[in-house]
């Protein structure tokens, strides 16, 4: 996955929100300019793109369809059919720089079934950190839909989350 070797973007996570955060300023420079110049803004685009794909961030996945998602319904109707497309290639044409373990990570949002791995070596990383990742999100996920379901008005209390799911494994014995 590709991150960067100190800092904040260490974390490949962080470093595709980042990339992420990116496009609508990108997209609202291309906007401001004629013809023949917003041409050099799209094209800063397809680096950011083939970034975002390389970090292998499921979760900032789910934020750029949210934000193609966003983009496609607000572009004026003449304009959503060669939108759809536009982000069709460059998707496509980004995955062809992405590494085949990362590919196969993209599809293992909730389960392996998904991901067919080449390797003993990427079956290996795909079983252990990526459907594990995928499974303890699943279970944050289902243990806040339980809490707020028990506490609906005022929930559990600023920043009390993670203690009060400490508290109920406990009780619990997990």
């Amino acid at each position: 996955r590709l991150t960067l070797p100190e800092g904040m973007f260490k974390d490949p996570n962080q470093y595709a929100m980042t990339l992420l955060f990116s496009l609508p300023f990108w997209f609202w420079i291309a906007r401001g300019l004629s013809f023949p110049a917003n041409i050099g803004a799209y094209a800063c685009m397809l680096p950011i793109f083939i970034a975002f794909m390389r970090a292998g961030s499921r979760g900032a996945a789910i934020g750029l369809v949210a934000f193609c998602l966003v983009l496609i319904w607000q572009a004026p109707l003449i304009r959503k059919i060669p939108l759809l497309i536009g982000i069709g290639v460059i998707l496509m044409g980004s995955l062809a720089f992405v590494p085949s373990y990362v590919q196969q990570r993209y599809l293992t949002f909730l389960s392996a079934d998904g991901a067919q791995a080449a390797s003993d070596r990427e079956r290996e990383l795909i079983s252990a950190a990526d459907i594990g990742s995928s499974q303890a999100r699943l279970t944050l996920l289902i243990s806040s839909i339980e809490m707020t379901l028990q506490h609906p008005m005022f929930g559990v209390g600023v920043g009390q989350f993670s203690y009060q799911l400490w508290e109920q494994r406990k009780l619990h014995g997990l």
